[in-house]
């Protein structure tokens, strides 16, 4: 592990050394894999290959601060590229199946970096096994042996000392993203397992002590991950809950306000993005206070008007689906009344979950001015009706049948997801509490 110490402490000057920004200039030998939907995929975009004055494909990527990693992709795959500011190169991927034999083969290379690149894409995948075998504390020092050994694998290649630095960087945080599955793992065998403090210290180690580095997908990914699972100690709550205590870790816990702006905008937007805006005031808040990137700060402004739509108060989006004995039943039928609607399937096990709890609210409430709507995106008509008896479901229970316009109008992507109408038709929340969460009878109060 001292060598990997030495590594880092050389990063501050490399780093600082090459933040000079300078474009990137990439040619295209195709000869190998052909021109289709040819481009480079740098920092989640696309820029395709164009000819160039010379009749060659080319690709130039501008203003490049960082050393990093790009893909060069020929329709659906892909060779991996190791950039740093003012590169010049020209590279022939081959995607042949004779690559597997010969793996330096894969992508050959000319120009700067030209080594390293064929080395990227010659390299055998390492995987570190059995993860699921271990405690925290076997897990963390299973993690710190492979690292050290896959970074001596490197340092044995003798390559600049720039690649060096931040690929063992990427070593180190590609070999972390294990955790996740570890994570997964410890919470099918106890859903009520929490963490000790050793396995936080341990992975907010990792990423405190090189947040220069969170110009890397792979420190991104686990850094978001972390603020994730550890702002709640791996305990399930709603995911608004869950989105608010996140960007409140990220600030208690980062320093780089490039990092910070960042991870704030990736959960702040994935929430207004997917499931609500209704109850989001407190969350769009804290954005606006903590986020200092104005380009940012736009984009989301821009994604919370777009979003109103779906705000408290607004009209809701109308269904029209069939009911078990084929009538169909539309949103308006229930004008006059509070509707609570479930977007659920029955192989979904979280919506199963939660069917105990809407049967006895709708016990609970009967003969209140509210109605139950459970939607089902069920294909199989016969599984559902079946699960609908079994369990003696009540309420109003409805297939969509195909019918994806209700779900999609409420930009749900995934479920369960619960609506909650007030008797004018209009949205009371567009992402309502579960029926297991007790805040959902205090919001029915405020309509019954």
């Amino acid at each position: 592990m001292k060598t990997v110490k030495y590594l880092i402490v050389l990063l501050l000057p490399l780093l600082c050394a090459c933040h000079r920004a300078a474009d990137v200039s990439i040619t295209l030998d195709p000869s190998e894999c052909g021109t289709e939907q040819a481009c480079i995929v740098y920092q989640g975009d696309e820029y395709m290959f164009e000819e160039n004055e010379q009749g060659a494909l080319s690709v130039t990527l501008h203003a490049v601060a960082y050393p990093n990693y790009v893909q060069v992709k020929i329709k659906n795959r892909s060779r991996e590229l190791f950039i740093t500011p003012g590169d010049v190169m020209t590279v022939k991927p081959n995607f042949k199946a004779a690559t597997s034999k010969e793996p330096s083969t894969r992508l050959m290379a000319e120009g700067d970096n030209a080594e390293i690149n064929t080395y990227l894409n010659a390299r055998p995948h390492y995987r570190f096994k059995n993860y699921y075998e271990f405690t925290e504390q076997e897990f963390t020092e299973g993690l710190d042996a492979y690292i050290a050994e896959r970074t001596a694998e490197l340092e044995a290649m003798n390559f600049t000392k720039v690649f060096t630095v931040v690929e063992s960087q990427r070593i180190r945080f590609t070999a972390l993203w294990n955790f996740l599955a570890f994570n997964k793992y410890l919470k099918y065998k106890n859903p009520e397992m929490v963490y000790t403090s050793h396995m936080e210290d341990y992975m907010l180690g990792n990423l405190q002590s090189n947040e220069k580095f969170c110009f890397l997908d792979e420190y991104k990914t686990m850094a978001i991950a972390s603020s994730k699972i550890f702002a709640t100690n791996g305990k399930e709550v709603d995911v608004h809950n869950n989105v608010v205590q996140s960007v409140h870790y990220v600030t208690e816990h980062f320093t780089n306000e490039k990092l910070i702006n960042g991870m704030i905008d990736y959960f702040a937007s994935d929430y207004i993005q997917n499931y609500s805006v209704s109850n989001g005031a407190e969350l769009i808040e804290f954005y606006n206070e903590k986020v200092t990137d104005e380009a940012l700060k736009e984009k989301f402004a821009a994604l919370v008007d777009e979003k109103s739509r779906l705000g408290k108060g607004q009209p809701s989006p109308v269904f029209n689906y069939p009911d078990v004995d084929g009538n169909m039943i539309s949103l308006n039928d229930f004008k006059g009344k509070a509707v609570y609607i479930d977007l659920w399937a029955t192989w979904c096990g979280p919506c199963c979950a939660e069917i105990p709890y809407i049967k006895a609210l709708e016990h609970e409430l009967e003969g209140e001015n509210i109605v139950f709507v459970s939607i089902s995106l069920d294909k199989d008509k016969k599984a559902w009706k079946k699960m609908l008896e079994s369990q003696k479901m009540g309420g109003v229970q409805l297939n969509f049948d195909g019918n994806r316009d209700f779900p999609q109008a409420y930009d749900s992507k995934s479920i369960p997801r619960f609506i909650l109408i007030d008797a004018d038709g209009n949205i009371v929340d567009s992402n309502a509490p579960r029926p297991s969460d007790p805040k959902l009878k205090d919001l029915f109060k405020t309509l019954l």
